[in-house]
């Protein structure tokens, strides 16, 4: 089983639709825009709601590894 990088309280670092669009050069409406339309969403990372939220969630290491795997398929 892989570890995964944590928080200084061991969970997994969460973040949220702002961080990944600083993340990947994208806006927070494109971002919403791939996730809405399945046509888009193999764009951008898989996201999550937390129960009760609607606000869309990333795992920070989910995210670093989509971008390391899209930036080996480009070369």
């Amino acid at each position: 089983m892989s570890s995964l990088p944590a928080t200084d309280g061991g969970s997994p670092r969460v973040i949220f639709i702002e961080q990944l669009a600083d993340l990947i050069g994208k806006t927070p409406a494109t971002i919403r825009t791939f996730v809405s339309k399945a046509q888009y969403r193999h764009l951008i990372p898989t996201p999550f709601k937390m129960p009760h939220s609607r606000r869309l969630c990333w795992y920070e290491h989910d995210v670093f590894a989509w971008i390391e795997q899209s930036h080996r398929g480009q070369q």
